[in-house]
């Protein structure tokens, strides 16, 4: 993952919507611009389409292409879906 761009492109687009200084924290310029940490957007987005990958048939061929722990097609919703995070 490359989730160092997504950051600096979040912290941009943070800055420009709070009009706030380069200098500002990120963190509250995010509260105050109202979007969430990008890392738990991600995770969030990973978790719905792990979801969605878990309602479809069995035989459906984008589950051909998907790695072993989505194939199952039973997992239970809170289980942890594999996600690159380095």
């Amino acid at each position: 993952w490359h989730i160092d761009y997504l950051r600096k492109a979040q912290s941009t687009a943070a800055r420009w919507i709070t009009g706030a200084f380069r200098t500002s924290p990120i963190g509250g310029m995010e509260v105050l611009a109202a979007l969430p940490p990008i890392r738990l957007h991600i995770e969030k987005l990973v978790s719905r389409t792990g979801l969605r990958a878990n309602t479809l048939m069995a035989s459906h061929p984008i589950l051909a292409a998907l790695p072993n722990p989505w194939i199952c097609n039973h997992l239970a919703p809170d289980v942890a879906f594999p996600m690159g995070t380095g």
